[in-house]
């Protein structure tokens, strides 16, 4: 039967001009007795802790954010500097780091849950003595 030249040939060669190059080789087998190195210890908590840290310090300025967010950066970076004491990983800087931000994030956020708190009581203080509206508007 014969083709007619709107017809695709059923050989791939017949679309080119040129001839096509054989396929690549196989790859060679691994070889035996090598294995790949193993990473470097690293400090996933020591990284965590730092994040946190710096997550704690930006939203210590709300009650109870810096307390929670400070005492889990507080945390992951005793447990990152531990893993760093024991060998299991490297960069010490950044638990510490991370403890004295989770730290100071603690601390900020303390104080300003007091003074909140002080400031409320007074307030309810205030408003259970007071006896009219010149009282009232004294609170």
């Amino acid at each position: 039967m014969s083709q007619l030249p709107d017809e695709a040939p059923d050989r791939p060669e017949a679309f080119s001009a040129t001839p096509q190059p054989p396929p690549w080789p196989p790859a060679p087998p691994p070889y035996y007795g090598h294995t790949a190195p193993r990473p470097g210890p690293g400090n996933a908590l020591g990284i965590a802790s730092l994040a946190l840290g710096m997550i704690a310090l930006a939203f210590c300025w709300f009650p109870f954010g810096g307390l929670l967010l400070g005492g889990c950066a507080l945390g992951t970076g005793i447990a990152a500097r531990r893993r760093v004491k024991r060998g299991q990983a490297t960069n010490n800087g950044v638990a510490v780091a991370g403890i004295a931000l989770g730290s100071l994030a603690s601390l900020v956020g303390a104080a300003i849950v007091t003074v909140f708190l002080v400031v409320e009581f007074n307030y309810q203080d205030c408003i259970s003595h007071a006896v009219g509206r010149a009282a009232y508007a004294r609170c």
